[in-house]
Protein backbone atom coordinates (compact mmCIF):
# COMPACT_ATOMS: atom_id res chain seq x y z
CA UNK A 1 0.00 0.00 0.00
CA UNK A 2 1.15 3.46 -1.02
CA UNK A 3 2.41 5.60 1.85
CA UNK A 4 0.58 9.09 1.11
CA UNK A 5 0.40 12.05 4.06
CA UNK A 6 -3.21 12.12 4.53
CA UNK A 7 -4.73 15.06 6.30
CA UNK A 8 -7.00 14.98 9.74
CA UNK A 9 -7.58 18.72 9.24
CA UNK A 10 -8.69 18.94 5.74
CA UNK A 11 -7.06 20.99 2.95
CA UNK A 12 -9.79 22.83 2.17
CA UNK A 13 -10.08 23.96 5.66
CA UNK A 14 -6.73 24.76 6.30
CA UNK A 15 -6.85 27.38 2.92
CA UNK A 16 -9.84 29.52 3.79
CA UNK A 17 -7.74 30.61 6.41
CA UNK A 18 -5.03 31.41 4.83
CA UNK A 19 -3.37 34.95 4.19
CA UNK A 20 -1.87 37.06 1.24
CA UNK A 21 -0.91 36.19 -1.99
CA UNK A 22 1.38 33.49 -1.18
CA UNK A 23 -1.71 31.74 0.47
CA UNK A 24 -0.04 31.01 3.79
CA UNK A 25 -1.71 29.99 6.78
CA UNK A 26 0.37 30.67 10.33
CA UNK A 27 0.14 27.99 13.10
CA UNK A 28 0.67 27.99 16.12
CA UNK A 29 2.92 25.00 17.78
CA UNK A 30 1.70 24.22 21.41
CA UNK A 31 4.04 21.87 21.66
CA UNK A 32 7.23 23.54 20.93
CA UNK A 33 6.06 27.14 21.29
CA UNK A 34 6.75 28.35 17.72
CA UNK A 35 4.68 30.33 15.40
CA UNK A 36 5.61 29.67 11.92
CA UNK A 37 3.84 29.92 8.51
CA UNK A 38 3.20 27.74 5.50
CA UNK A 39 1.95 27.50 1.66
CA UNK A 40 -1.80 26.19 1.66
CA UNK A 41 -1.31 26.46 -2.62
CA UNK A 42 -2.78 23.56 -4.67
CA UNK A 43 1.26 22.62 -6.04
CA UNK A 44 2.36 22.61 -1.85
CA UNK A 45 2.35 19.29 -0.04
CA UNK A 46 0.92 20.44 3.35
CA UNK A 47 2.57 18.52 6.18
CA UNK A 48 0.92 20.20 9.26
CA UNK A 49 -1.97 18.53 10.90
CA UNK A 50 -1.47 15.71 9.25
CA UNK A 51 0.47 12.21 9.27
CA UNK A 52 1.63 9.81 6.33
CA UNK A 53 -0.92 6.56 6.23
CA UNK A 54 -3.04 7.34 9.30
CA UNK A 55 -6.16 5.74 7.89
CA UNK A 56 -4.95 2.87 6.31
CA UNK A 57 -4.77 -0.12 7.96
CA UNK A 58 -5.44 -4.54 7.16
CA UNK A 59 -7.74 -6.66 8.00
CA UNK A 60 -7.21 -10.46 8.05
CA UNK A 61 -4.07 -9.17 6.39
CA UNK A 62 -5.35 -7.41 3.34
CA UNK A 63 -4.59 -4.00 2.99
CA UNK A 64 -7.21 -1.03 3.66
CA UNK A 65 -7.84 2.59 4.03
CA UNK A 66 -10.51 4.87 4.42
CA UNK A 67 -8.69 7.51 2.37
CA UNK A 68 -11.35 7.91 -0.49
CA UNK A 69 -14.20 7.79 1.47
CA UNK A 70 -13.01 10.59 3.80
CA UNK A 71 -11.60 12.57 0.74
CA UNK A 72 -15.45 12.14 -1.15
CA UNK A 73 -17.05 13.74 2.34
CA UNK A 74 -14.63 15.96 2.44
CA UNK A 75 -15.26 17.66 -1.02
CA UNK A 76 -18.98 17.19 -0.61
CA UNK A 77 -18.66 19.61 2.09
CA UNK A 78 -16.06 21.99 1.07
CA UNK A 79 -19.45 22.63 -1.24
CA UNK A 80 -21.51 22.94 0.91
CA UNK A 81 -19.65 25.15 3.15
CA UNK A 82 -18.59 27.52 0.46
CA UNK A 83 -22.71 27.56 0.02
CA UNK A 84 -23.02 28.91 3.67
CA UNK A 85 -20.09 31.24 3.57
CA UNK A 86 -21.78 32.79 0.33
CA UNK A 87 -25.10 33.02 1.70
CA UNK A 88 -24.43 33.82 5.20
CA UNK A 89 -26.96 31.98 6.58
CA UNK A 90 -27.78 27.48 6.83
CA UNK A 91 -31.81 27.51 5.69
CA UNK A 92 -33.69 24.91 8.31
CA UNK A 93 -34.75 23.48 4.66
CA UNK A 94 -31.53 22.83 3.52
CA UNK A 95 -32.18 19.40 4.95
CA UNK A 96 -29.58 17.46 2.15
CA UNK A 97 -27.22 20.34 2.87
CA UNK A 98 -26.79 19.98 6.95
CA UNK A 99 -27.19 15.84 6.69
CA UNK A 100 -23.93 16.09 4.18
CA UNK A 101 -22.47 18.39 6.71
CA UNK A 102 -23.64 16.82 9.96
CA UNK A 103 -21.61 13.83 8.38
CA UNK A 104 -18.81 15.81 7.91
CA UNK A 105 -19.18 16.90 11.57
CA UNK A 106 -19.24 13.78 13.00
CA UNK A 107 -16.36 12.28 11.38
CA UNK A 108 -14.00 15.22 12.00
CA UNK A 109 -14.99 14.74 15.86
CA UNK A 110 -13.47 11.50 15.74
CA UNK A 111 -11.00 11.68 13.02
CA UNK A 112 -7.98 13.69 14.58
CA UNK A 113 -4.79 13.33 16.21
CA UNK A 114 -6.98 15.14 19.46
CA UNK A 115 -9.07 12.49 19.51
CA UNK A 116 -6.99 9.40 18.82
CA UNK A 117 -4.44 11.25 21.58
CA UNK A 118 -7.12 11.35 24.37
CA UNK A 119 -8.26 7.44 23.41
CA UNK A 120 -4.67 6.04 23.33
CA UNK A 121 -4.14 7.81 26.87
CA UNK A 122 -7.48 6.65 28.32
CA UNK A 123 -6.67 2.97 27.08
CA UNK A 124 -3.31 3.12 28.17
CA UNK A 125 -4.46 3.92 32.19
CA UNK A 126 -7.17 1.75 31.89
CA UNK A 127 -5.13 -1.28 30.83
CA UNK A 128 -2.45 -0.35 33.39
CA UNK A 129 -5.28 -0.45 36.22
CA UNK A 130 -6.82 -4.15 35.20
CA UNK A 131 -3.47 -5.22 35.23
CA UNK A 132 -2.42 -4.03 38.29
CA UNK A 133 -5.78 -5.50 39.50
CA UNK A 134 -4.32 -9.06 38.07
CA UNK A 135 -6.63 -9.38 35.25
CA UNK A 136 -4.96 -12.40 33.19
CA UNK A 137 -2.66 -12.10 29.86
CA UNK A 138 -5.61 -13.75 27.82
CA UNK A 139 -7.67 -10.48 28.68
CA UNK A 140 -5.54 -8.51 26.61
CA UNK A 141 -5.02 -10.69 23.62
CA UNK A 142 -6.23 -9.36 20.28
CA UNK A 143 -8.26 -10.89 17.43
CA UNK A 144 -6.58 -12.31 14.93
CA UNK A 145 -8.09 -10.77 12.44
CA UNK A 146 -6.66 -7.11 13.74
CA UNK A 147 -3.31 -8.60 13.76
CA UNK A 148 -0.36 -6.36 15.95
CA UNK A 149 -0.96 -3.66 18.43
CA UNK A 150 -0.36 -0.76 16.07
CA UNK A 151 -2.55 -2.46 13.64
CA UNK A 152 -5.32 -3.16 16.01
CA UNK A 153 -5.57 0.74 17.20
CA UNK A 154 -5.88 1.87 13.63
CA UNK A 155 -8.79 -0.59 12.78
CA UNK A 156 -10.03 0.45 16.18
CA UNK A 157 -10.26 3.93 15.20
CA UNK A 158 -11.39 3.28 11.48
CA UNK A 159 -14.70 1.71 13.12
CA UNK A 160 -14.93 4.86 15.07
CA UNK A 161 -14.99 7.06 11.85
CA UNK A 162 -16.85 4.76 10.07
CA UNK A 163 -19.67 4.56 12.34
CA UNK A 164 -19.51 8.25 13.32
CA UNK A 165 -21.90 9.55 10.38
CA UNK A 166 -24.83 6.87 11.89
CA UNK A 167 -24.15 7.46 15.10
CA UNK A 168 -23.41 10.63 15.44
CA UNK A 169 -24.81 12.64 12.69
CA UNK A 170 -28.08 12.58 13.96
CA UNK A 171 -27.21 14.02 17.02
CA UNK A 172 -25.88 16.98 15.45
CA UNK A 173 -28.73 17.31 12.84
CA UNK A 174 -31.13 17.90 15.71
CA UNK A 175 -29.73 20.88 17.19
CA UNK A 176 -30.42 24.48 16.32
CA UNK A 177 -28.15 25.65 13.95
CA UNK A 178 -27.04 29.25 12.83
CA UNK A 179 -23.73 31.22 11.81
CA UNK A 180 -21.44 33.34 14.19
CA UNK A 181 -19.58 36.07 12.37
CA UNK A 182 -16.84 38.73 13.44
CA UNK A 183 -14.56 41.09 11.94
CA UNK A 184 -11.17 40.78 9.96
CA UNK A 185 -9.85 42.58 12.88
CA UNK A 186 -10.49 40.04 15.48
CA UNK A 187 -10.69 36.43 13.51
CA UNK A 188 -12.01 33.35 14.48
CA UNK A 189 -8.84 30.77 15.20
CA UNK A 190 -8.72 27.27 14.47
CA UNK A 191 -7.18 24.47 16.23
CA UNK A 192 -6.11 20.73 15.28
CA UNK A 193 -9.20 19.94 16.24
CA UNK A 194 -11.69 22.24 15.32
CA UNK A 195 -15.09 20.76 16.60
CA UNK A 196 -14.99 22.10 20.15
CA UNK A 197 -18.02 21.61 22.65
CA UNK A 198 -19.11 23.89 25.51
CA UNK A 199 -21.57 23.90 28.81
CA UNK A 200 -22.14 24.59 32.04
CA UNK A 201 -20.51 22.56 34.69
CA UNK A 202 -23.17 19.93 35.83
CA UNK A 203 -23.15 18.17 38.88
CA UNK A 204 -22.69 14.62 39.81
CA UNK A 205 -20.97 11.93 37.77
CA UNK A 206 -21.83 12.64 34.57
CA UNK A 207 -20.32 15.27 31.93
CA UNK A 208 -21.81 17.69 30.11
CA UNK A 209 -20.13 17.73 26.77
CA UNK A 210 -21.84 14.76 25.19
CA UNK A 211 -24.14 15.55 22.07
CA UNK A 212 -26.27 14.49 24.20
CA UNK A 213 -26.15 16.32 26.97
CA UNK A 214 -28.65 19.12 27.72
CA UNK A 215 -27.33 22.74 27.29
CA UNK A 216 -24.52 21.70 24.83
CA UNK A 217 -23.03 23.88 22.76
CA UNK A 218 -20.86 23.16 19.48
CA UNK A 219 -18.50 25.24 17.64
CA UNK A 220 -16.88 24.78 14.35
CA UNK A 221 -14.82 27.58 12.11
CA UNK A 222 -15.55 28.00 8.29
CA UNK A 223 -13.16 31.20 7.65
CA UNK A 224 -11.60 33.48 9.81
CA UNK A 225 -14.92 35.81 10.10
CA UNK A 226 -17.53 32.87 9.69
CA UNK A 227 -18.35 29.96 12.27
CA UNK A 228 -20.96 27.11 12.76
CA UNK A 229 -23.12 27.17 16.22
CA UNK A 230 -25.02 24.15 16.52
CA UNK A 231 -26.87 24.48 20.12
CA UNK A 232 -29.34 22.26 22.29
CA UNK A 233 -33.03 23.21 21.74
CA UNK A 234 -33.11 23.93 24.37
CA UNK A 235 -31.22 27.32 24.51
CA UNK A 236 -33.47 28.54 21.68
CA UNK A 237 -37.01 27.66 24.27
CA UNK A 238 -35.17 29.39 27.12
CA UNK A 239 -34.62 32.14 25.35
CA UNK A 240 -38.40 32.24 23.59
CA UNK A 241 -39.76 31.75 27.05
CA UNK A 242 -37.89 34.95 28.06
CA UNK A 243 -38.71 37.01 24.99
CA UNK A 244 -42.79 35.80 26.19
CA UNK A 245 -42.74 36.80 29.78
CA UNK A 246 -41.28 40.30 29.17
CA UNK A 247 -43.73 40.79 26.58
CA UNK A 248 -46.17 40.08 29.38
CA UNK A 249 -44.70 42.01 31.63
CA UNK A 250 -44.94 45.04 29.41
CA UNK A 251 -48.23 44.72 28.61
CA UNK A 252 -49.38 44.59 32.27
CA UNK A 253 -46.44 47.69 32.95
CA UNK A 254 -44.83 45.66 35.48
CA UNK A 255 -41.14 46.53 36.12
CA UNK A 256 -38.58 48.96 34.19
CA UNK A 257 -40.35 49.31 30.84
CA UNK A 258 -36.45 50.67 29.09
CA UNK A 259 -34.46 47.92 30.58
CA UNK A 260 -37.27 45.08 29.20
CA UNK A 261 -37.33 46.28 25.86
CA UNK A 262 -33.68 46.54 25.94
CA UNK A 263 -33.19 43.20 27.05
CA UNK A 264 -35.98 41.80 24.56
CA UNK A 265 -33.87 44.07 21.80
CA UNK A 266 -30.92 42.20 22.44
CA UNK A 267 -32.30 38.88 22.53
CA UNK A 268 -34.13 38.99 19.55
CA UNK A 269 -31.61 38.89 17.03
CA UNK A 270 -30.32 35.69 18.39
CA UNK A 271 -33.59 34.17 18.34
CA UNK A 272 -34.66 35.12 14.93
CA UNK A 273 -31.10 34.17 13.57
CA UNK A 274 -31.47 30.60 15.56
CA UNK A 275 -34.69 30.34 13.98
CA UNK A 276 -33.82 30.56 10.62
CA UNK A 277 -30.12 29.45 10.26
CA UNK A 278 -29.02 33.31 10.24
CA UNK A 279 -26.03 34.94 11.41
CA UNK A 280 -25.15 36.65 14.85
CA UNK A 281 -22.45 39.69 14.92
CA UNK A 282 -19.80 38.50 17.82
CA UNK A 283 -18.90 40.71 20.52
CA UNK A 284 -15.11 40.62 21.28
CA UNK A 285 -15.93 38.66 24.34
CA UNK A 286 -17.59 35.96 22.10
CA UNK A 287 -14.31 35.72 19.71
CA UNK A 288 -11.92 35.48 22.90
CA UNK A 289 -14.68 32.71 24.33
CA UNK A 290 -14.53 30.97 21.07
CA UNK A 291 -10.65 31.29 20.27
CA UNK A 292 -9.98 29.59 23.97
CA UNK A 293 -11.75 26.57 23.16
CA UNK A 294 -10.14 26.08 19.60
CA UNK A 295 -7.17 26.31 21.53
CA UNK A 296 -8.03 24.19 24.42
CA UNK A 297 -8.88 21.43 21.95
CA UNK A 298 -6.19 21.59 19.71
CA UNK A 299 -3.67 18.67 20.36
CA UNK A 300 -1.17 20.99 18.97
CA UNK A 301 -1.51 23.12 16.50
CA UNK A 302 -3.48 26.65 16.53
CA UNK A 303 -4.17 28.27 12.94
CA UNK A 304 -4.86 31.93 12.08
CA UNK A 305 -4.65 33.94 9.11
CA UNK A 306 -2.23 36.44 11.89
CA UNK A 307 0.79 36.20 13.42
CA UNK A 308 -0.84 36.78 16.36
CA UNK A 309 -1.29 33.94 18.91
CA UNK A 310 -0.76 35.94 22.48
CA UNK A 311 -3.84 34.83 24.03
CA UNK A 312 -2.41 30.56 23.05
CA UNK A 313 0.77 31.29 24.81
CA UNK A 314 -1.02 33.31 27.85
CA UNK A 315 -3.50 30.11 28.15
CA UNK A 316 -0.36 27.64 28.16
CA UNK A 317 1.44 29.85 30.50
CA UNK A 318 -1.46 29.78 33.04
CA UNK A 319 -1.79 26.04 33.15
CA UNK A 320 0.83 23.74 31.27
CA UNK A 321 -1.62 21.09 30.60
CA UNK A 322 -3.05 23.29 28.05
CA UNK A 323 -0.16 22.24 25.73
CA UNK A 324 -2.11 19.22 24.52
CA UNK A 325 -5.35 18.80 23.88
CA UNK A 326 -7.41 17.40 26.58
CA UNK A 327 -7.90 14.19 28.47
CA UNK A 328 -10.57 12.07 29.77
CA UNK A 329 -11.22 11.91 33.61
CA UNK A 330 -11.83 9.04 35.47
CA UNK A 331 -14.03 9.96 38.35
CA UNK A 332 -13.43 7.23 40.77
CA UNK A 333 -9.62 8.02 40.68
CA UNK A 334 -8.92 4.01 39.51
CA UNK A 335 -7.35 5.08 36.21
Amino acid sequence: MSDPLQHYVPKFMLRRFCSGKNELVYAYDKLSDKVFAFSTSKKSKVGVAAERAIYDFEFQGVPMTLEPSLSSLETKAAEVTAKIIQSLRIDPEWHLDKATLAGFLAVQLVRTKAAMATLDDLSARMEGYFRSEGAPEEFFELEPEVGDKANARKTHYTRMITNAPNDLAPLLADKVWHLLQTDESDPFLMGDHPFSRYNEPGEGVRGTLGLRSKGVQIYFPLTPTLALCLMCKTHLDTMIDGIERIDRLLAARIGNAAELRALRSETMPLVEAMLTGGVVKCRPESVEHFNSLQILEAERYVFSCKSDFQMAKEMIAADEATRHGPRMVERSGAF
